[in-house]
């Protein structure tokens, strides 16, 4: 299906829904998690479509009394490209920079950040600025609205360059992004918007969550961008060959986006306060290794891919004397709240791979 393209109003997979649900009630959240008026930013994108879901399926199975309110810039578009918000669940119209609201929340989770690299190469101001003024406007607004949870979603970018001798960057990791990078934007920000958040949690009653995740595979993971795995199960959706410009040799790890979310929300109600906590999976891949899994896996999903003669190719020899970039967390901090990363990138890719195919 050369002329493929993913639809990205459909809801998550109802198997998708059972599993995060199952852990959920595993954790307790089920009980814990009660009478919450909820301000979600960054609702409708790859994160908030998982989360605003999980959310309310977790109210309609166990009705605790928890309400939804998403922060957009176009309120009509945010229905219509998430169709499963119902009128229950309310909307602020406005920038994420300037925003206001005379409500009370109980919880605020601010993930609102795009995670752009055109938008850090080519405009790294208003990619900080974005991140650091928008999270500036949320603590105000956690402020007034007397917030007790507080989760800011933040990323791996804030350990700057991993060396390729460490095969796992811990949260006590001193590493930072080079500030006289402009590339650096993104990790400059979540480092910045992290020190606001905990700045404002030494003053103020509310509990800090800040989870600093990874790399992801799953359900609305944009496929036409910087990501490699988007980037390859495209290939695969439209029975095209993998080709990877480069050598392939750099290592990265991937989280299924259904054992995210039960992260995120053990994190937000059991974390310990103010600590950090690396999200995202320990088993890591080359690049050429996680299109040979993506290719694997998607014989079994589309078995037309035998006829390709050269199905992933590496367009460049990888050089031996060169150590190869890393991107891949250490989780042991998380793991001790009894975490795990349950979907192998396997299972994460045939998943995705199927709800893309779902009409």
């Amino acid at each position: 299906m050369p002329d493929f393209k993913p639809d990205p109003n459909a809801p998550i997979l109802p198997e998708d829904k059972k599993f995060i649900l199952e852990k959920w009630e595993q954790f307790g959240l089920h009980q814990t998690f009660r009478n919450q008026a909820i301000l979600l930013t960054g609702g409708t994108g790859f994160f908030g479509k998982w989360l605003t879901q999980a959310l309310l399926a977790a109210e309609e199975r166990w009705p605790n009394g928890n309400n939804l309110t998403l922060v957009t810039r176009n309120s009509d578009r945010a229905r219509k490209s998430c169709p499963w918000l119902d009128s229950k669940v309310k909307m602020i119209q406005g920038d994420i920079r300037d925003f206001k609201t005379s409500e009370k929340y109980s919880t605020i989770i601010h993930g609102a950040a795009a995670a752009s690299a055109d938008l850090n190469e080519n405009r790294p101001n208003e990619m900080f600025d974005s991140i650091v003024a928008g999270t500036k406007n949320v603590l105000d607004i956690a402020k007034s609205a007397q917030c007790q949870n507080f989760q800011f979603i933040s990323s791996g970018g804030v350990y700057g360059q991993q060396p390729s001798s460490l095969p796992r960057v811990p949260e006590n990791y001193p590493g930072a992004p080079d500030p006289l990078h402009p590339k650096s934007a993104y990790g400059e920000a979540k480092r910045a918007a992290e020190f606001l958040c905990a700045s404002e949690a030494r003053t103020r009653p509310f509990h800090l969550s800040v989870p600093r995740c990874f790399a992801f595979i799953g359900a609305y993971l944009p496929m036409d961008t910087h990501f490699a795995a988007g980037n390859f199960l495209l290939n695969v959706l439209r029975d095209e060959p993998i080709r990877i410009q480069g050598d392939g040799t750099v290592v990265r790890s991937y989280m299924y986006a259904a054992d995210l979310v039960i992260w995120l929300m053990v994190l937000l109600t059991k974390g310990e306060q103010g600590r950090a906590y690396n999200v995202g999976s320990e088993i890591d891949y080359s690049i050429a290794q996680l299109a040979q899994v993506i290719h694997q896996t998607g014989l079994k999903v589309m078995p037309s891919r035998r006829s390709l003669d050269n199905p992933v190719s590496v367009a460049m020899k990888a050089d031996p004397e060169h150590k190869p970039s890393r991107y891949v967390p250490s989780t042991s901090a998380a793991r001790e709240l009894g975490l795990e990363a349950w979907t192998s990138l396997e299972q994460a890719t045939e998943k995705t791979l199927r709800w893309n195919l779902i009409r």
